[in-house]
């Protein structure tokens, strides 16, 4: 499995996962032709490759976190009561980080 890590003013913005290094590198590519995370220095990208026997404990923990802060979600659907910010960003950290 194969991640690019894109970063923008300092924090992860999105890490698209790919299965060889030739479509990581073909999307990479298209992306910054198309500008789609922003114009030339505003971003910068890292390729990880993630041995999947590896990611298997990092899978589960996010997955954990995702499912002990569901409440949080649920409970702004129901109310409107705001879900805190820090969870929304832990939240969305935590599915960066899952490979599937």
């Amino acid at each position: 499995m194969i991640k690019v890590i894109v970063t923008k003013d300092g924090v992860e913005t999105h890490a698209p996962e790919y299965e060889t290094m030739e479509q990581a590198q073909a999307a990479i590519s298209y992306h910054v032709s198309e500008q789609n995370w922003g114009k030339p220095g505003e971003y910068s990208y890292e390729i990880v490759t993630v041995p999947v026997n590896l990611q298997a404990p990092i899978n589960e923990a996010a997955l954990a976190y995702l499912a002990a802060t569901d409440w949080y979600v649920i409970r702004a659907s129901e109310t409107g009561v705001p879900v805190p910010q820090d969870i929304l960003d832990e939240r969305a950290a935590a599915r960066l980080r899952i490979v599937r």
